[in-house]
């Protein structure tokens, strides 16, 4: 199995899959990046992220989550600045039984940016919960070349560009559906 799916979706289509896995596992979502304080939002599930399924910048790395079983603690790195101070990373180095959900969506009303689920950690507690999630996914979704689709995104792509790469990217690069 791969450490990453690719996939477009609307807000319906991702909600579909993330009421489907929830279902199953109680999970965390926590906002990945690094921050000027270790004060975090931790949402008990990804339908409560305000804005899901719509991309704030056109670029799918903007905006992702870290993702643990509920039970599991979240570790928030201190990571020393060159010019002085503390900054605060979320991410995977730290959190061994994570994986990253990075949702994409509509963007502006006239591109759906591509989404991710990926893991670089390979510990078999995270590879069960990553697997399962994928698994769903792959299940609702239908494949196009290295992309999985969402049966609403699949619709809304006769009036929406696909972006593969980030919503300044040239029209070759747009992922294209058969007709």
């Amino acid at each position: 199995m791969s450490n990453e799916i690719l996939f477009f979706a609307s807000k319906s289509d991702i909600e579909a899959v993330l009421q489907n896995i929830e279902s199953a596992y109680l999970l965390k979502y926590v906002r990945c990046g690094l921050f000027d304080n270790e004060y975090v939002k931790v949402y008990d599930s990804a339908l409560d992220i305000e804005g899901l399924g719509y991309s704030e910048s056109g670029n799918v790395s903007n905006q992702s989550y870290l993702v643990l079983e509920r039970t599991t603690p979240l570790n928030i790195r201190s990571v020393p600045q060159q010019r002085g101070g503390v900054k605060y990373a979320i991410d995977q180095m730290e959190n061994k039984t994570s994986f990253i959900f990075a949702p994409g969506g509509l963007y502006r009303d006239e591109y759906i940016i591509f989404g991710r689920i990926s893991t670089v950690n390979s510990v078999p507690e995270e590879l069960k919960v990553f697997k399962e999630f994928t698994k769903k996914m792959i299940k609702m979704f239908s494949k196009v070349g290295r992309y999985y689709i969402g049966p609403e995104a699949k619709l809304l792509s006769n009036e929406r560009r696909l972006i593969t790469i980030n919503a300044n990217q040239s029209i070759e690069y747009d992922l294209k559906l058969l007709k």
